[in-house]
């Protein structure tokens, strides 16, 4: 149990960018998203959460769009990656969703405290590159999803 290193995708640390520590997480569903903010304000109070998201299938996402606009509120800064697709799945009555149109929808709801940041990004390596420039050094960073946007971390790093 003491060598134990945790899970591959569960809030694994996958090393570190200008010093800020990197964590890598499959979480897909909104209350995924909401433990994993809620896990690292609490072992990370004082560091601003840098949360880089690739929602995973537009019917999930259509679905579960009330979640998916709240779930983020802990984070400092959001960078919301396209919605990833998967093959064989697609239903034509989904295709206007979009992460665009989500981050749209969590920019304009009013909270008490919202994000300080947010930015859209057309695909997984984009995300990656925009998440690593908005990097600061007290930060925390987290990028998550069950879609491509591990991989694309990973040719980052």
């Amino acid at each position: 149990v003491a060598e134990f290193t945790g899970i591959w995708r569960r809030l694994e640390l996958v090393g570190e960018k200008s010093g800020v520590p990197i964590y890598s997480d499959y979480g897909h569903h909104p209350t995924a998203v909401a433990s994993v903010i809620q896990a690292l304000r609490e072992a990370f109070s004082d560091k601003r959460f840098v949360l880089c998201f690739q929602p995973h299938h537009k019917n999930r996402t259509k679905n579960l769009w009330n979640d998916f606009v709240t779930c983020f509120d802990r984070a400092d800064v959001l960078v919301l990656c396209e919605i990833y697709d998967v093959a064989g799945r697609n239903n034509p009555e989904d295709a206007g969703t979009t992460s665009e149109k989500l981050l749209e929808a969590i920019k304009t709801r009013e909270i008490a405290r919202p994000l300080s940041h947010t930015e859209y990004a057309p695909n997984p390596d984009s995300a990656i590159e925009q998440t690593f420039k908005l990097l600061e050094p007290n930060d925390i960073c987290v990028i998550m999803g069950a879609g491509d946007i591990d991989s694309a971390l990973r040719s980052k790093m």
